[in-house]
């Protein structure tokens, strides 16, 4: 063969090889398991999933296909409450409740009082945090002093209330140390 000719033929090689990787490449993520799951869910419940990353070892295509179904019917739900005009509120009473729990660091000497609404199984409007001594801390001159104001937070898809102050705690006056003060209320407490 000519000089030429080995040439041309090389770079046609070149051309189909760089024309057929791409297809490979794409081909592949679109034939990837958890990708097909993203597409059947969507096309099912008509959602608009994308998958950004997914860590495969820590999770099954099946694990994976079942969490994304709940998340799609959540998702569908929502959307239909929503175009409905339909809330927690309008079909639901709402409950006001204060409760007193005992802090999780110290519950012999302290506990926390909060007041949060109940709307179905949902906690809102958490307020009125107080911290209340018991009477280890009032007979041994356990004392609190630098008390933060409450951190308000909901967990569990707002089926959780807490409360947390940051305090120095005094032990009868001979030492100070820093802690914690944590409750938590569930919404059916």
């Amino acid at each position: 063969m000519s000089r030429k000719l080995k040439l041309l033929f090389s770079l046609m090689v070149c051309v189909v090889i760089m024309g057929v990787m791409p297809m490979n490449v794409l081909a592949e993520t679109y034939t990837d398991e958890y990708q097909a799951a993203i597409v059947r869910i969507n096309e099912k419940y008509g959602v608009d999933f994308k998958l950004s990353y997914i860590h495969k070892e820590q999770i099954t295509v099946e694990e994976f296909e079942s969490k994304l179904n709940e998340l799609a019917i959540a998702q569908t739900v929502s959307n239909n409450k929503e175009r409905f005009g339909i809330t927690a509120e309008s079909t639901m009473s709402t409950v006001t409740k204060t409760r007193t729990k005992d802090s999780q660091d110290l519950p012999s000497h302290f506990s926390l009082t909060l007041t949060y609404d109940v709307t179905s199984n949902r906690v809102s409007n958490l307020r009125n945090a107080e911290i209340n001594y018991k009477a280890a801390a009032i007979l041994g001159n356990v004392y609190l002093t630098n008390i933060s104001s409450p951190t308000y937070k909901t967990l569990d898809s707002g089926r959780t209330a807490t409360v947390k102050y940051t305090a120095t705690v005094h032990f009868d006056s001979i030492f100070g140390v820093d802690a914690t003060l944590y409750a938590e209320y569930g919404y059916d407490a």
